[in-house]
């Protein structure tokens, strides 16, 4: 298992708006430092929810010729009530196994 980390604002009373960041990441490793970007996305007062993909990103590497693993994503629903959504895919390169469904509140999908 890989170790994670989890981050979080202090700052109290953010107005609605999207707020940028970076956090960086030193290891002994040759290509460190890392950096990773973090967006805190702040909405109005009685906003619905969208849901949550994670993880946000998936990277596929492997040789030539040969198909990479599969990756999970799972979509979690931060909202009091029942959200459905709808997924697709970009490209010809990728498929997905299940494009809509109903997540309830606090369950990944």
């Amino acid at each position: 298992m890989c170790p994670s980390s989890t981050c979080s604002s202090t700052r109290p009373g953010f107005l609605p708006d999207e707020y940028y960041g970076q956090i960086q990441v030193t290891s002994i490793a040759s290509n460190s430092p890392q950096s990773v970007a973090v967006v805190l996305s702040v909405l109005p007062s009685g906003s619905p929810l969208p849901p949550e993909p994670r993880p946000t990103g998936l990277i596929f590497t492997g040789a030539a010729g040969v198909t990479p693993c599969s990756q999970d994503v799972q979509i979690g629903n931060p909202a009091a009530q029942p959200t459905e959504y709808e997924s697709g895919v970009i490209g010809a390169a990728f498929t997905i196994e299940l494009t809509d469904a109903t997540v309830q509140p606090d369950q990944p999908r």
